[in-house]
């Protein structure tokens, strides 16, 4: 398995940073429209876009800390396709370290990475 190392320039981690550990009713969610290259053995995931979600996408659901409609991720997607850049889903547990998937991330990523993968093949 390669290793994947996510960078971030300094404006655009301030601007991750304020969103995702904004204080609210829910965890704030983050896409992030990356570049990549490959260095060695590893991948390196450059951050070029910040693109946090909008708060009337958000659904009143209590069974996870952000439920978000579908239709509010077409335009992170259609931009990660005109700019061919892929797309990274950020946002924060109450988790110790080292991060980690909760069980609802892990439902989440089995139906949203193949509809990625579709819509931007190359990454």
């Amino acid at each position: 398995m390669r290793e994947v190392q996510l960078r971030i320039p300094l404006g655009l981690g301030k601007r991750l940073h304020e969103v995702v550990f904004a204080h609210g009713l829910r965890e704030g969610v983050v896409f992030c429209l990356v570049s990549h290259v490959e260095i060695g053995s590893r991948t390196v995931l450059l951050v070029r876009h910040v693109v946090p979600l909008d708060d009337d996408a958000y659904l009143d659901d209590s069974s996870c800390g952000a439920a978000w409609r579908g239709s509010a991720m077409l335009p992170v997607i259609d931009a990660a396709m005109k700019e061919d850049l892929g797309i990274v889903v950020v946002h924060a547990h109450a988790f110790g370290n080292p991060p980690r998937l909760s069980p609802p991330d892990r439902e989440s990523a089995a139906r949203l990475l193949p509809m990625f993968a579709r819509r931007v093949p190359q990454r």
